[in-house]
């Protein structure tokens, strides 16, 4: 009873994540995609094991390419999401002609000649919008970068940027090497990771939910860093 039971379980929650998968993907938000996919294909990767991390390998690019092909070729996820991925992709490769991802590259575009101009400590912060707001095309709209590095480059400069993501390097070193210890490291890895990724096409360093991302690693960095310290004490003991 107990084994049919659990059975059922592990059916119940693999169509409830079928279920939440499909409302996300109709959203038609790029970011849910790739919060999504990422942690799918960094979480076998963090294991110590070289065997099943070359075995994940096929496995991961053959989920994603029937992913992508379903999302391409059924019509409301098309409408939906398959849409703006083509609209990303006509971005990168420049055939775009119009549409908020013009804007936005514009943004990108506009932030870093005003980079250039003080590339060491910048405009002060937030002042992105103070900017794009005195622009012939933006003026008004109190528009943000929709990408934090280009926004903090702007608004604290070269130094500002390297002294925010500096607390990225730490929780890197702080959890090399103890990804697999908890399930706590393994989650703080793969949301850094994706956190470095979304912060391309978002800004991230005055949003909560992304703090609150930064509060968890730091936790999960200072509680390997002690068990660091007192497995040294042990072993000098010996």
């Amino acid at each position: 009873f107990q084994g049919n039971k659990s059975k059922l379980l592990r059916v119940a929650v693999l169509a409830a994540s079928v279920f939440v998968v499909y409302l996300i993907l109709l959203t038609g938000s790029r970011k849910a995609i790739i919060l999504l996919i990422l942690p799918f294909i960094i979480q076998p990767l963090l294991n110590k094991r070289i065997g099943r991390k070359i075995m994940w390998i096929p496995i991961a690019a053959v989920v994603v390419v029937a992913g992508v092909y379903l999302i391409m070729n059924i019509p409301i996820l098309y409408e939906a999401i398959g849409v703006r991925i083509e609209e990303a992709i006509n971005i990168v490769n420049g055939t775009a002609v119009g549409g908020e991802d013009i804007s936005r590259a514009m943004l990108i575009g506009y932030g870093i000649e005003w980079f250039k101009e003080r590339p060491i400590l910048g405009y002060g912060l937030n002042c992105f919008r103070v900017l794009s707001d005195n622009t012939w095309m933006f003026g008004g709209k109190n528009f943000y970068a929709h990408c934090n590095y280009v926004e903090l480059l702007v608004d604290v400069g070269i130094v500002g940027t390297l002294i925010y993501y500096s607390c990225y390097f730490y929780f890197w070193k702080s959890l090399k090497g103890h990804f697999s210890d908890t399930l706590l490291n393994k989650w703080a890895a793969i949301l850094i990771i994706v956190q470095l990724f979304l912060d391309v096409a978002m800004v991230s360093y005055y949003s909560f939910s992304s703090n609150l991302i930064l509060c968890l690693c730091f936790y999960a960095a200072e509680i390997t860093s002690k068990n660091k310290v007192n497995s040294l004490k042990y072993l000098k003991r010996l």
